[in-house]
């Protein structure tokens, strides 16, 4: 998942591997994704992943998440068109790359094309199974285009994902535990989907001012 430890564990272990092999371009590029998250998600990493995604493209550029880390970096610098031939390229090279989908739903929701990012973050679900915040931002982006019916089929999608993951990280001691949380938050789920659509959207408004 995308949470801060397993984001530096990532990060640390693409910088091992292009000690090991500097010529690696999908190791450059996965720790370019990797630095990129950190600054984006967590407000770290000091170039968030631009010198990787340049060397990452340099050593192989029909390497796809290459392409999408690129995307990711010029996403966070708020330069959407020239992000946009990236992911166009790297969904060209690798239609099913999840790095590519993910960066493109981040890319079309970070310019506040909700719609578009729709399925690009569906598709980055079904991907990755462990992948909770794009099924989280699947269920958001269909409340802010007022789709409720969609968003709570999402919700329902991201909350069972959620009981999964958290049974399968305590070796299934916290299963009961998960489902009650489950059956607990899906009672509350179409009440607050509105208002979690509103927060986010000015979350977002608030990063294009």
């Amino acid at each position: 998942n995308g949470s801060l430890r397993n984001t530096e564990a990532m990060t640390r272990l693409c910088r091992r591997a292009v000690e090991i092999d500097p010529l690696y371009a999908r190791a450059w590029a996965m720790l370019a994704i990797a630095e990129a998250k950190l600054r984006m998600d967590f407000a770290r990493s000091e170039d968030g992943g631009t010198a990787a995604a340049e060397r990452a493209l340099a050593l192989d550029p029909d390497v796809a998440e290459a392409h999408a880390a690129m995307c990711r970096v010029l996403t966070q610098q708020k330069r959407f068109d020239e992000a946009g031939r990236e992911i166009d390229l790297a969904l060209r090279l690798d239609p099913a790359s999840y790095e590519a989908n993910a960066a493109a739903a981040r890319l079309h929701y970070a310019a506040r094309r909700t719609r578009e990012a729709i399925p690009y973050f569906a598709k980055a679900a079904a991907l990755a199974e462990g992948d909770s915040l794009s099924a989280g931002m699947l269920m958001i982006s269909y409340a802010a285009v007022g789709e409720p019916e969609s968003a709570r089929a999402a919700a329902r999608r991201t909350l069972a994902r959620t009981e999964k993951i958290v049974a399968i990280g305590t070796s299934g001691a916290s299963a009961g535990l998960a489902k009650q949380l489950r059956l607990r938050l899906e009672t509350l789920v179409p009440a607050d989907l509105g208002r979690l659509a509103e927060r986010d959207g000015g979350v977002v408004e608030a990063d294009h001012a």
